[in-house]
C-alpha cells in the first residue's frame, strides 16, 4: 500500500516513500542501536522516536536504506487485541521494566501473561507501559492491555508484543483479602537451586507462592560495587536463595528489619546467561505493602 511515511522536519508526512502499514522491522538507529519496532500511522509516534530525537534528527529524514536493513522481516501483523491482567510482577530490567500478571477473567484468575516490547531486551520503558491517566502500573493493578501478537519464548511461555500506539487502562484493584486464590502450587521451583541450565525450563516462567518467611539479605556486587538484595525463603522443604528485582522493595527494605513474614513472592526466570536461566523473586506482596 502507497500509504505515507513520517520525514523528520517537523514529523511532516513524507510521501515519496511507500510503506506497508503495521508490521514489524528491524533498523538501527544514528546511535548505532538496533531495534524491532512498527511503523507509525499519522499521528502515533511511537516511543522509540520520542526516546531517541537526537539520533532522529541527524539523519535528516534519510529512511530506506539506513533503517529497514532488513527487509525479510516486512510481514503483515495479526490483529490487535486485549487482555486484562491483575499485575503481580512489576520488577527492573536493564533500567527499564518487566510486567507480568495473571488473566482476569470476571474476578478469576487465568493464565499468566508477559507484556514485552520490541527492544532486544523485550523490557518495557515507562512511556511503554504508562496508563492513559499518566500513572505506571503497581501491584495488584487490574490493567487492560492491547497486544498485537503472541510470541513465546522456549524459557517464556507467557510473553505476548504490546502494541505501543495504545496507553494501558487502570480498571481496578484486586483486593488483599482474594490473593489466596490466585497463588500457585507447583512442586519446586524448576527444581533447587539459583538457576536453570537453558533448555531445562518446564514451559512456565512465572509462579506466584506463598511463604512462611522472606529473609532479606543486603549484599555487595563486587562487579558493580553496588548493594544488592537476595532473598531467602524455603518452600516445600527446599531452600533458596534469589535475586530480589523489585524496586519497591530495594526502596524500603531498611525499614523492614530483614525480613517479612508470610509474603506471596512472584518467582519468574530471566533470560538465559552463560547457558543459564537464573530465578528472580520479581515481586514481593505482603499485607503491610497494600494496607
Amino acid at each position: 500500500a502507497n500509504l505515507r511515511f513520517f520525514g523528520l522536519h517537523g514529523l511532516r508526512p513524507n510521501k515519496n516513500i511507500p510503506v506497508q502499514t503495521e508490521h514489524p522491522r528491524k533498523y538501527t538507529r544514528s546511535c548505532g542501536k538496533t531495534c524491532v519496532d512498527t511503523f507509525a500511522l499519522e499521528s502515533n509516534i511511537p516511543a522509540h522516536w520520542r526516546q531517541c530525537w537526537a539520533c532522529w534528527s541527524n539523519t535528516r529524514g534519510r529512511m530506506g536504506e539506513e533503517f529497514l536493513q532488513d527487509a525479510s522481516a516486512v510481514t503483515s501483523s495479526p490483529e490487535p487485541y486485549s487482555r486484562t491482567l491483575v499485575c503481580l510482577a512489576n520488577s527492573r530490567k536493564m533500567r527499564m521494566k518487566c510486567v507480568a500478571g495473571k488473566e482476569w477473567n470476571k474476578g478469576q484468575p487465568g493464565d499468566w501473561l508477559r507484556p514485552v516490547s520490541g527492544h532486544p531486551s523485550q523490557a518495557l520503558s515507562d512511556d511503554e507501559c504508562r496508563y492513559r491517566s499518566g500513572g505506571l502500573p503497581q501491584l495488584l493493578d487490574v490493567m487492560t492491555i492491547s497486544f498485537t501478537k503472541y510470541i513465546p519464548l522456549h524459557y517464556q511461555i507467557e510473553n505476548h508484543r504490546i502494541d505501543e500506539r495504545c496507553c494501558w487502562e487502570k480498571t481496578g484493584d484486586l483486593s488483599w483479602n482474594e490473593i489466596d486464590n490466585w497463588l500457585d502450587t507447583p512442586d519446586s521451583l524448576w527444581n533447587e537451586g539459583c538457576r536453570v541450565p537453558d533448555g531445562g525450563q518446564n514451559g512456565a516462567s512465572l509462579y506466584l507462592i506463598e511463604v512462611d518467611r522472606l529473609d532479606i539479605l543486603a549484599i555487595l556486587n563486587e562487579y558493580k560495587w553496588k548493594t544488592q538484595l537476595k532473598g531467602r525463603f524455603i518452600y516445600k522443604g527446599l531452600s533458596y536463595t534469589l535475586s530480589i528485582t523489585d524496586p519497591w522493595l530495594e526502596g524500603v527494605y531498611p525499614t523492614l528489619n530483614g525480613f517479612v513474614d508470610k509474603p506471596k513472592l512472584c518467582i519468574s526466570l530471566g533470560d538465559p546467561f552463560n547457558g543459564y536461566s537464573y530465578k528472580l523473586i520479581a515481586g514481593v506482596l505482603f499485607q503491610k505493602r497494600f494496607g
